[in-house]
């Protein structure tokens, strides 16, 4: 993912030869004629700039004349589970441990904008405006934020996350291994499983870790899903976002297929209500991530969401949130990655007060379990 030095020269030259240099439509990624046209233009700019003959220099300028530029190479970086960029020799990546510096850069702060509306313009979102959003083919969300939304230059944000399994998350440390049995135990009896936390600790990759438990055989129907799933038989669907219909609409519509279970990631705002709602009416065996802090009982955090939709007093979204959302995994941001800071199971509301059994609690980085038992 080095990027060859000359970039910024190349590209100044290449900008004589190709005028369609900053064209940001993602049909010229499979446009053969605009390739051969940048591919002679590339060759010229190479000479005006007195580097003939550099093929990684000529390449990684053509990948930015017709292509993604910087984020072709790290796309396809399976060991990311993030990539930020916060301008064109600045850019950061999460290999599970942490943002840390790339060696990809792109050649200019233009060229940055125009790969990246042509990322978001191939996955299907709309490529015009300043504040950009797309479900990457790839699995992942991308975020662009471009002037004058983004003031110092465009910025890209990219959660890709990987495929793990509890296992996975065993051997890093994130969850004890007394935990993860308990989190099994849940999937098999098709409880509703809600993973709670801000929106860097990792949600999305312990919810699908959480996810992977369930019975390869059986059929999952995933909305707006963040991470990879390890899985054979998943249906995944967009929502919310650049998408134009919300992330309830869409958990509504997923409630009604043929599926065993039910996946919904993202959850940040009223559209609690629908998702819960929906998570009710499929029946159990559910997954839910909410991006939202843990501060408070996760009861009251998902009554809050769900009462900012302002159709249901709070007792009733007390009572929808007391059925249907039976475990509460917390989720924080650790020094080598996401860990799991709590397990709680929710029961039946008493008026506005979801009531709470703690499973597991942190005791400093270590989960403990609290000797409560779960119903399951």
């Amino acid at each position: 993912m080095e990027t060859p030095e000359g970039l910024p020269a190349v590209l100044a030259a290449l900008a004589k030869h190709y005028p369609a240099l900053d064209y940001p439509g993602a049909d010229v990624l499979e446009d053969g004629k605009r390739h051969e046209d940048a591919r002679q233009a590339v060759a010229a700019a190479l000479r005006d700039a007195g580097v003939d003959g550099d093929a990684d220099l000529g390449e990684a300028a053509l990948a930015e004349a017709v292509g993604l530029g910087a984020f072709a190479a790290l796309l396809a970086d399976d060991s990311l589970s993030e990539i930020v960029v916060e301008g064109p020799d600045r850019v950061l990546v999460d290999r599970g441990a942490g943002l840390v510096p790339s060696e990809a850069s792109f050649s200019s702060a233009k060229m940055l904008a125009v790969c990246a509306r042509r990322l978001v313009a191939r996955s299907g979102g709309s490529a015009e405006g300043a504040v950009l959003q797309a479900w990457l083919p790839e699995g992942g969300f991308a975020t662009v934020l471009l002037p004058p939304v983004a003031i110092g230059g465009p910025i890209v944000e990219i959660r890709k996350g990987v495929g793990v399994t509890l296992d996975t998350l065993v051997a890093r440390g994130a969850v004890s291994e007394a935990a993860a049995t308990v989190l099994r135990s849940a999937v098999e009896a098709r409880r509703n499983v809600v993973v709670l936390g801000v929106a860097d600790a990792g949600v999305s990759e312990v919810l699908s870790a959480i996810a992977a438990a369930i019975d390869p055989s059986e059929r999952l129907v995933a909305v707006g899903a963040g991470a990879p799933l390890d899985l054979p038989n998943v249906v995944s669907l967009a929502g919310g976002g650049a998408t134009g219909t919300s992330l309830g609409a869409v958990a509504q519509q997923a409630a009604r297929l043929r599926a065993d279970h039910m996946l919904v990631d993202g959850v940040c705002d009223g559209s609690a209500i629908d998702v819960l709602a929906a998570l009710g009416a499929h029946g159990g065996g559910g997954f839910v991530g909410v991006h939202a802090p843990a501060a408070r009982e996760p009861g009251a955090v998902l009554t809050l969401l769900a009462r900012l939709a302002g159709r249901a007093t709070e007792e009733t979204v007390a009572a929808l949130v007391g059925d249907v959302a039976h475990l509460v995994v917390t989720v924080e941001r650790g020094e080598s990655g996401p860990r799991v800071s709590s397990i709680v199971e929710l029961g039946a509301a008493e008026g506005t007060r979801v009531a709470s059994k703690p499973l597991f609690s942190s005791q400093g980085d270590v989960l403990v379990p609290t000797g409560t038992a779960p119903s399951f």
